[in-house]
C-alpha cells in the first residue's frame, strides 16, 4: 500500500483512519513547574495558571472532536464515491463485455451458415464429378478436385461451428457464467 494510494480514497475508510484514530481519543499531559511566588500575588490572583493549563489540554480535543467527525464523514463520503465511481465502471464494462460477445455470436452464426451453405454446394458438385465420372463425360481428376473442395469445405464449416461455440462460452462468461475445474 503506497501514500498515493491512501490519499486517493482506494484504500478503505477504516484503513485510512487508522492513523487518525488516537485524535480521536483523549491526551493528558501533565507539567510541573516550581518557583517562588509572593504570598501577597497570590491572594489576589486567580487559582493557579497550571490548572488553566490542565483543563485546555483536557478540553483540547472536545473542541477538536467535531472538526476530526466532519474530516471522518468527509473521508467516508468521499470513498463512497469512489465506490460508485468503480461500480459504475464495472457494469459499464460488463455491459460492452455483453454487447462484444453478442455481437460475436451472431457474426459465428452467420459464418456458420454461409460455410454450411457452401460446403452443401460442393458436396452437390463433387456428386455431380462423380456422376459424371461414371457415366464417362469426367476424369479422375475431375473428381479428385471435387473432394478435394468437399474436405476443405467441411473444415470450414467445423472451423465456424467451432467459432460459435466459442463465441457462446465467452457470451456466457460476460453474462458472469463460470465453472470450477
Amino acid at each position: 500500500m503506497t501514500v498515493a494510494s491512501v490519499q486517493s480514497g482506494d484504500v478503505p475508510v477504516d484503513l485510512q483512519e487508522l492513523g487518525r484514530v488516537t485524535a480521536f481519543n483523549t491526551s493528558f499531559s501533565l507539567t510541573a513547574a516550581g518557583g517562588l511566588t509572593s504570598y501577597r500575588l497570590a491572594q489576589y490572583t486567580v487559582p493557579p495558571l497550571a490548572t488553566y493549563s490542565l483543563l485546555q489540554t483536557v478540553t483540547q480535543p472536545i473542541f477538536e472532536g467535531g472538526a476530526l467527525r466532519g474530516h471522518l464523514d468527509q473521508t467516508k463520503a468521499r470513498y463512497q464515491e469512489v465506490l460508485a465511481g468503480n461500480y459504475r465502471k464495472t457494469v459499464l464494462t460488463a455491459f460492452s463485455d455483453v454487447e462484444t460477445a453478442l455481437s460475436g455470436v451472431q457474426t459465428a452464426v452467420d459464418a456458420e451458415q454461409v460455410a454450411s451453405v457452401a460446403a452443401r454446394t460442393v458436396e452437390q458438385a463433387s456428386g455431380l464429378a462423380s456422376n459424371g465420372f461414371q457415366g464417362g463425360n469426367g476424369t479422375v481428376l475431375d473428381v479428385l478436385f471435387s473432394q478435394t473442395n468437399v474436405f476443405t469445405a467441411q473444415d470450414a464449416l467445423a472451423q465456424a461451428r467451432l467459432a460459435h461455440l466459442q463465441s457462446l462460452v465467452a457470451l456466457n462468461a460476460a453474462l458472469g457464467g463460470g465453472w470450477k475445474r
